[in-house]
């Protein structure tokens, strides 16, 4: 991603919000001060039920899990969840699942592949209008699919199933 900013036009600025390793964030500091001086920024990680406000005055999120396996292929993470009901467009990269989603519900951009140049044209394409159309895309998908319109979802099928099962059937 920082590879993918330093060929981003100049309007574009990279934000992490990292915890882990501290040497491999040091190192990621350093790399981002060299490759993209000024624009990458690491804010300091806040609590998860803290991460959708604090993100909410950005106005898009990428998330570029390369499918180097059947689940990373499918997979539909939890940060992209967290940047749709943060309202923000996404970008992703070309992973057969996050890429069916964004595609299906218009939330966001899919690169044609993983190569910073790449993701980096794709988003130099972008007007701003077109981010904030994908903003509104996000919020609409995240009135759709929240935990409680899923949990509705879940209780009935159990319903269902219990019932069935005193049935007999």
């Amino acid at each position: 991603m920082i590879d993918t900013i330093r060929l981003c036009d100049r309007r574009y600025h990279l934000s992490f919000m990292l915890v882990g390793d501290e040497g491999y964030i040091r190192h990621l500091r350093i790399y981002a001060d060299r490759v993209a001086p000024g624009r990458v920024t690491f804010l300091d990680p806040v609590a998860p039920d803290q991460i959708m406000p604090k993100i909410a005055s950005f106005d898009m999120g990428i998330y570029l899990l390369q499918p180097t396996n059947y689940n990373s292929s499918i997979a539909l993470p939890n940060k992209l969840f967290d940047f749709i009901h943060a309202g923000l467009a996404v970008c992703v990269g070309p992973s057969p699942g996050m890429a069916a989603f964004v595609r299906e519900w218009r939330c966001g951009v899919v690169a044609p592949s993983f190569d910073p140049a790449a993701v980096a044209a794709t988003l130099n394409r972008l007007s701003a209008e077109e981010i904030q159309t994908m903003r509104c895309a996000a919020r609409a998908v995240a009135a759709r699919m929240n935990a409680s319109t899923e949990m509705t979802k879940v209780v009935a099928l159990c319903d269902r199933l219990l019932r069935r099962a005193s049935d007999g059937g």
